[in-house]
């Protein structure tokens, strides 16, 4: 079951009047780049966290009578695992943001906002550094898989 609202179809937007016209395309063209570099970034790190997961899966099972080791394989396996928090947290983000774009767009009295005051009320809510990065274009700084890096939650 979902908590959040229901996504408008975008079939039912209604025509905005000619001169909010390149606003909104400009606003568009600004924001779904940013929505692909999240998207890309989230592939990204879940391909890491798996290969990860697997191998400290291996590490357990061929290191199980040594007590020491298995911790340690333990804390990798929780940090393979945080990959889904992460996930979690941006898609659910990356959903509001679009679900957000789809409401101006179907509300024909509602202003079509400045793109300068969206992009801040985005990064905003931004919970971790990678996000804002990926917001700017930023190449990724590759800490989430560093050896000894405990595992986050948000």
């Amino acid at each position: 079951m979902s908590i959040h609202p229901p996504i408008p179809n975008p079939q039912d937007a209604v025509a905005t009047p000619a001169a909010a016209e390149p606003r909104l395309v400009v606003l568009i063209n600004t924001v779904l780049p940013i929505w692909c570099r999240h998207i890309v970034s989230i592939r990204r790190h879940s391909e890491l966290a798996v290969t990860d997961m697997l191998q400290a899966c291996g590490q357990l099972q061929t290191q199980a009578e040594k007590h020491p080791a298995l911790l340690e394989s333990v804390d990798q396996l929780l940090q393979a695992f945080q990959y889904q928090d992460r996930l979690s947290q941006r898609m659910s983000l990356l959903e509001d943001d679009i679900t957000r774009l789809i409401q101006v767009l179907s509300d024909k009295d509602q202003p079509i906002p400045e793109v300068d005051a969206w992009l801040l009320r985005l990064e905003s809510q931004y919970a971790m550094q990678e996000q804002a990065q990926d917001h700017h274009g930023q190449a990724p700084q590759n800490k989430a898989h560093s050896a000894g890096q405990e595992a986050q939650f948000f």
